[in-house]
């Protein structure tokens, strides 16, 4: 039994191999999508937190690769400790380049990033990128601009200075250097191909749901104003809700986020995942996190039981992943991993990860079972899983006040769990898992 499960590994260009949630076909139509398009697109990659997002996007590369469709990574949230965000994306670019084309043209691309690095010092610049979205300024922008000249007097000599401010001045050249910039990053593709019908460039930019507001915000002004070209494509990866937070965070609550984030975006993507009843996303998910910490077979429902539970809960992948760790957690505290009540073990284990508050309640013993089914949305003779309704009634056999589960029918369903049950009192289940638990947390 591993407490930390053996990584699912991915090699570089793995084109799909070991996908478990059969996204191949997914991610050949976007292929097919950027392939059979010049324009400039921005696409908008969207999934919730823990979903397999950058698993996707990495053996996505492969297939990029494999059909000869050029590609760059950004990790966003690597680089969001700079305020930087055109360098981030710009130097992802150019040291790219460098190593596929001529040392000339590699020399003029830098060049041509450079000078346009230079002028998003300037105050007019900043101010023309954002209001060519909704003209909204943060209100640090204008102490930016305040201290600008400051900066830039204390980081560069007097003739650089003088240079700087002549050419921040004149806007004209400002504007036709950005140009210039752009048509030739619109030719890019054509450089990097030895095809006369260049396929665009693909640019990947990832984590961006776990960046800075600020930060966040910033990469898609400036990909949407300075790299958004023809022949070039960037794939956003995102959490869309939680992106609209940043928006709101960065200009307030009163901007319509949705709107606002919708001006960035060309075509909108959802990650798919499977939701059939029987063999979905969560289930493999389960059974290859059993098989990964080597868990023993201590009952032949495990998966089946949890990965029920996980969906009537809508949990993520990554939670899954949580829950699992408190289950081998839990688990190897006890002397043999038989003496668990796997119903209870692993509806405490999801508790905690996602309901911490309920648990600890239970810890306390000041939550009824009526209470507890209401909190997770459980009604009885509801339409859900025959596997929850079980885990469930376990639940209720623990938590009945004594003299209601006495008046029972011995035939009654809860009545009989108690034969399964003899090594334990009745009311101290649930308190043994707790003590198994309550004291240690995975990270």
């Amino acid at each position: 039994m591993k407490l930390i499960a053996t990584p699912l590994a991915i090699a570089d260009n793995a084109n799909f191999e070991g996908d478990l949630f059969e996204r191949k076909s997914f991610g050949e139509s976007v292929a097919n999508i950027i392939k059979n398009s010049k324009d400039p697109l921005v696409i908008g990659l969207d999934g919730n937190w823990g979903e397999g997002k950058t698993t996707f996007v990495k053996m996505w590369q492969g297939l990029l690769t494999d059909q000869k469709l050029p590609n760059i990574y950004i990790d966003a949230f690597a680089n969001d400790h700079t305020d930087d965000a055109f360098m981030v994306v710009a130097s992802a670019i150019t040291d790219y380049a460098s190593s596929k084309i001529s040392k000339s043209k590699a020399s003029e691309l830098i060049d041509k990033t450079k000078k346009v690095g230079a002028q998003l010092f300037s105050w007019s610049t900043k101010i023309a990128i954002k209001a060519l979205t909704l003209g909204v300024i943060n209100s640090s922008d204008y102490e930016d601009f305040k201290n600008i000249g400051g900066d830039v007097s204390e980081s560069f000599s007097n003739t650089a200075e003088s240079l700087i401010k002549e050419k921040l001045l004149n806007h004209k050249n400002d504007l036709e250097s950005i140009q210039s910039f752009k048509e030739f990053l619109s030719s890019l593709p054509a450089l990097l191909s030895e095809e006369d019908d260049a396929p665009p460039l693909t640019i990947i930019i990832d984590e961006l749901d776990r960046c800075r507001p600020s930060f966040a915000v910033e990469i898609l002004e400036k990909v949407k104003h300075l790299f958004s070209v023809e022949n070039i494509t960037f794939v956003l990866v995102m959490n869309k809700v939680q992106l609209e937070e940043s928006i709101r965070f960065t200009y307030g609550s009163n901007i319509d986020a949705h709107t606002y984030l919708q001006k960035f975006l060309t075509l909108e993507a959802t990650l798919p995942k499977r939701m059939e009843e029987r063999n979905n996303d969560i289930g493999i998910y389960c059974k290859s996190l059993f098989e990964r910490h080597e868990l023993p077979n201590i009952d032949p429902t495990f998966i089946p039981l949890i990965s029920a539970l996980a969906n009537h809960l809508n949990l993520t992948l990554r939670q899954i992943e949580k829950v699992f760790s408190n289950i081998t957690l839990s688990l190897s505290s006890f002397t043999q991993p038989l003496q668990a009540e796997v119903p209870i073990l692993l509806l405490l284990c999801t508790l905690k990860t996602v309901k911490p508050d309920l648990f600890l309640r239970l810890a306390k013993k000041n939550l009824s079972f009526a209470e507890l089914a209401k909190e997770i949305h459980f009604t009885k003779n509801q339409e859900v899983a025959y596997e929850v309704t079980h885990i469930m009634l376990w639940a209720e056999h623990c938590l009945m006040p004594e003299e209601e589960f006495n008046n029972l029918a011995d035939e009654d369903d809860i009545k009989r769990i108690s034969n399964y049950t003899r090594r334990f009192y009745r009311d101290k289940i649930i308190t043994l898992h707790i003590d198994s638990l309550k004291n240690f947390s995975m990270k």
